[in-house]
């Protein structure tokens, strides 16, 4: 993801959330985060996390892939790819920080996610009946 001002984030984002018709209070309770957090997302003191961004895409109905090609975040990555990232940033939080690095070499991307893959699978396999 390109490098953006937590401001200009934030603002984008209560600009998304008001055209929703959401209240920072409906929006937190949606999210399961304190209204206050929300409040200082939107103001650019706190920088969102990835599962933040996750949480503030499904409570307004769309996905991060899409919020964040709206954002200009995205451009020279592959939505399915980003994608199965976000899906696998959900079920790994570490991930996310690893994706954040990877961004900076996108050539290497579809190896990393593979590689996160086979984490993953991994994982389930080591869990009680997996």
């Amino acid at each position: 993801m390109a490098q953006v001002a937590a401001a200009d984030l934030g603002s984008f984002l209560r600009d998304l959330r008001r055209g929703a018709g959401i209240t920072q209070e409906a929006l937190a309770e949606r999210m399961n985060v304190a209204h206050t957090y929300v409040s200082q997302v939107e103001r650019g003191i706190s920088q969102p996390s990835w599962k933040y961004l996750v949480s503030f895409a499904d409570a307004i109905g769309t996905s991060v892939v899409s919020l964040l090609r709206r954002a200009g975040l995205l451009e020279n990555v592959p939505e399915e790819l980003e994608q199965e990232m976000a899906e696998l940033a959900a079920t790994v939080p570490e991930f996310e920080e690893i994706f954040r690095l990877a961004r900076e070499y996108p050539e290497k991307l579809p190896e990393v996610v593979q590689y996160a893959r086979y984490i993953t699978e991994r994982l389930k396999k080591s869990e009680p009946g997996g």
